[in-house]
Formats: structure tokens, C-alpha cells, sequence
């Protein structure tokens, strides 16, 4: 399954709130609160996201060596997941004069989280197979519930870095994914589910 460049672009950068995604978000946007709502997702997010790792290691398909660009992207995805909830808590501790400003960071930290999974899959290579599709299908999970986030938040700023980004992953290469808010037990229940029961050492506690 694949989204168009343009259709990954505009969702990143115009983060359009669909009524689905809204509807699929029980009790916790409702309480007005997304910024604790993205704080407590961000460790089981990170969660599931080494789980994959850990599953591509387990099954021999992951590049180990230290400079690999997997391996960068790895680090990379993990600092992103990092930076969300540093932007999350300045945000909350700044005077009401700093807020707009911080919010803008926020925006920007959570699309960066998502552009960086998505140029870890494309870099992945996978061959067509089980092995690849349930990839897909976690790491579809963590990326609509970042977009699902992001419809909440303003348009993050473009910038360079993130074009750049952008451009360097194939069409073909897009994790298809429909924003969708999830709490961190919506969100468990939807990754767990995608295990098949010989992949259940890797489902989130």
C-alpha cells in the first residue's frame, strides 16, 4: 500500500483533521489536552517502533553494522520520538507570550518523527513477503497515530532539511496511512493485533 508523494505531503504539511480520525479518539482529545495525550504516547510509541527493529533483527534482515544508513535512520527515528516530548514539556513550563511559538516546534518534531520512520522503511529494501507487509503494517500503525496527533496541531514549518528529507523517499516507498488518534491503549491493541501469533514476543506490555 502506497500514498503519492504529493497526498504524503499535503498531510504532513496541511495535518487536515478528517472526522474519522476524530471520531476514532475516545476520552482523550475530548479532554482538551493533546499535549499530555502525545506525552504519554511517545514511550509506547518508541515502544513499538524497537519492537520492529528488534523483529527485523530476529529475523536476520536488519543491517547491524554501526555507520549503516538503516542504522542512522534508527538513531534518528529514536532522537525525533525524544525531541517530541522535550517540545511537549517546553511547551506546558513557557509563559502564555512563548506559546505560539513553541506550539510551531511541536508541530515540527512530530512531522519530523514520522518523515524519519517513513525514510526507515524506504530504506529497509524489504523483498515482497510476510516479512515485509507486517513491517509495513507496525510501523502504518505509529505513523497514522503521528498524523492523527498532527491534525490537532498547526501546519509544522517547511524547511530545508525537511524537504530534503521528503525527496529522498520513492513513491513507491510511502507507508500508507490514514491519521487516526489513538490512546496508548487504542494504540497497543492496534500494533498488538498486526502480530501474527509466532510474533506475539514482540507485542507491547
Amino acid at each position: 500500500m502506497n500514498l503519492n508523494r504529493r497526498a504524503f505531503a499535503t498531510s504532513i504539511a496541511k495535518a487536515a483533521v478528517t472526522i474519522a480520525a476524530a471520531g476514532s479518539f475516545l476520552g482523550v482529545a475530548s479532554c482538551g489536552n493533546i499535549f499530555a495525550a502525545i506525552e504519554k504516547y511517545v514511550p509506547v510509541g518508541l515502544q513499538g517502533f524497537t519492537a520492529v527493529v528488534n523483529l527485523l533483527a530476529g529475523a536476520g534482515v536488519l543491517p547491524l553494522g554501526t555507520g549503516t544508513a538503516v542504522q542512522l535512520l534508527i538513531t534518528a527515528v529514536k532522537a525525533a520520538f525524544a525531541d517530541v516530548t522535550v517540545a511537549v514539556q517546553d511547551y506546558q513550563a513557557a509563559p502564555a507570550a512563548d506559546k505560539a511559538t513553541l506550539l510551531g516546534k511541536i508541530s515540527t518534531v512530530v512531522a519530523d518523527a514520522e518523515t524519519n520512520i517513513q525514510l526507515f522503511w524506504s530504506n529497509l529494501n524489504l523483498p515482497a513477503g510476510s516479512t515485509a507487509t507486517l513491517v509495513e503494517g507496525l510501523l502504518q500503525v505509529i505513523v497514522s497515530t503521528l498524523m492523527g496527533f498532527g491534525t490537532q496541531l498547526p501546519a509544522p514549518a517547511s524547511s530545508k532539511e525537511m524537504r530534503a528529507k521528503r525527496s529522498a523517499i520513492p513513491d513507491t516507498k510511502l507507508i500508507n496511512a490514514t491519521p487516526k488518534m489513538r490512546s496508548v491503549a487504542q494504540f497497543k491493541a492496534d500494533f498488538n493485533r498486526q502480530l501474527p501469533a509466532e510474533q506475539k514476543a514482540y507485542a507491547i506490555k
